[in-house]
């Protein structure tokens, strides 16, 4: 009786820990809630999207019935982006937690609270596009998505390459470089900025995204293989696993369709995508790195 007793006694200790720890998102996405489900209720047949001269439809190839009259034209695929709201969040505080308490950090990710707050900006960015887009169907938010999409995926890739400088040229060890990470942080401006510009639309974002998605796993397994000593592989596992559900999801909403159905494979991938982003980030805060020889 008191194995089950403490135990129950130490989850609840445990979730209100985390609850209070995580308010602040929580508290966000409870707003996003109060206000998705009246607009939803309340403004299904007002032709909203049309009354703001956005009539022109993106193209899209996503299942979900669309209420072309509403203000949220899918609603699942469009409430579902929540979850990159919390983690988005849930990245900038840690990253203003970094900022007063770990500058000394033996991690690169977490001595330089900036590059959390860009990886929680790119989150949010996904947030606001992908949102903006399934409410709307209409071509600008489509772009805005899209960068997004390509954010999430580049901000990471630039940030190995940094850890790669850094080993290759600094003994490996983590330090707080605020020229070296701005210099990081506008290249990856500049290059998302060519590719949202020129391939949101483009058929080669199908190449695009699988090649910078490889190019990052590859940079990162070899890194972790050469320059790592402890890092915590079990998020990197359920971050890949987490990834390949989503993918999974995305092409099932292609040829497994039911319009009418609550199960809607692309806003599954929505959800799956968001805990793959996060796991991937805790993964890179849980690297130790090895000491090089001279």
């Amino acid at each position: 009786m008191n194995y089950f007793y403490n135990s129950f006694y130490n989850y609840t200790v445990s979730t209100r820990q985390y609850l209070y720890e995580k308010r602040l998102p929580i508290i966000v996405c409870l707003l996003f809630i109060v206000i998705y489900y009246p607009l939803n209720a309340w403004y299904k047949h007002t032709g909203f999207w049309y009354t703001m001269g956005w009539g022109s439809m993106a193209k899209t190839y996503v299942c979900e019935l669309q209420v072309v009259n509403g203000i949220i034209r899918q609603p699942l695929s469009t409430l579902t982006n929540i979850f990159f709201l919390f983690f988005g969040l849930d990245m900038l505080i840690t990253g203003l937690k970094d900022r007063k308490y770990n500058k000394g950090y033996h991690n690169l990710l977490i001595a330089n609270f900036q590059y959390s707050i860009v990886f929680g900006t790119c989150m949010i960015l996904l947030f606001f596009g992908s949102t903006l887009y399934h409410a709307s169907l209409v071509d600008t938010f489509s772009q805005l998505d899209m960068a997004g999409v390509f954010a999430c995926i580049l901000f990471p890739l630039f940030f190995t390459f940094h850890k790669l400088y850094a080993a290759r040229f600094y003994n490996n060890k983590p330090y707080f470089s605020l020229i070296g990470s701005a210099l990081v942080i506008l290249l990856f401006f500049f290059f998302h900025g060519i590719l949202s510009s020129y391939f949101w639309a483009d058929s080669m974002v199908y190449y695009i995204i699988p090649l910078l998605y490889l190019m990052l796993m590859g940079s990162t397994g070899y890194y972790n293989l050469y320059y790592v000593r402890k890092s915590e592989r079990s998020l990197l596992f359920v971050s890949l696993t987490c990834a390949a559900i989503a993918n999974l999801c995305y092409f099932m909403d292609w040829h497994y369709c039911n319009e009418m159905s609550y199960f809607q494979p692309h806003a599954i991938w929505h959800i799956v995508s968001a805990f793959s982003m996060y796991y991937f980030y805790l993964f890179l805060r849980s690297e130790h790195n090895a000491t090089l020889r001279g």
